[in-house]
């Protein structure tokens, strides 16, 4: 059997086909969580994905912590950054139009402290999303607690993907 394109799946689900788009979902999926991605590094697991929004769960993860056993500020502005460009690939309709996303702007407030031991989740939504730039709101939360850690707004422009690597090949 011949494994169909991401591009291909895109385009289904673009066009309003519902098995295209729970099977692009899943194929983004793999690749977010796959080996070799920035999640992958963080630990971080997709809880739920829908168009223009996502929630992502980050480990307490031993490579990530600072003094006091509290995730470092970096990594959890990682993880927003990354939830937000994960948000902005959540449209089919990116990848069937050969786009791929970069963080143009990112603008993040730390309300508190991470708890010990506390794993982390991220909440991205699409704001507004234009021709070529896409507005995204994050917060993060401490997963047990439900405490607001951070809040963030992220603005990505879509760039063809072979400027910046293909999801379509991938």
């Amino acid at each position: 059997m011949v494994e169909e394109s991401l591009t291909a799946i895109a385009e289904a689900a673009a066009g309003g086909d519902s098995a295209a788009l729970t099977r692009y979902f899943a194929h983004i999926q793999a690749q977010l969580e796959g080996e070799g991605y920035f999640g992958e590094t963080l630990g971080v697991r997709i809880v739920s994905f829908a168009i223009d929004k996502i929630s992502m769960r980050m480990p307490h993860n031993k490579r990530v912590l600072r003094q006091g056993d509290i995730f470092h500020g970096g990594a959890v502005m990682g993880f927003a950054d990354h939830a937000s460009g994960c948000a902005f690939l959540s449209d089919p309709r990116v990848v069937a139009g050969g786009m791929a996303g970069v963080s143009t702007d990112f603008n993040a407030s730390f309300l508190r402290r991470s708890r010990p031991d506390e794993a982390l989740i991220a909440n991205a939504n699409v704001i507004r999303r234009g021709r070529s730039i896409t507005f995204v709101s994050v917060s993060v939360c401490g997963e047990s607690s439900g405490d607001e850690i951070l809040v963030a707004r992220a603005t990505c422009a879509g760039l063809a993907y072979t400027r910046v690597g293909s999801w379509a090949n991938a």
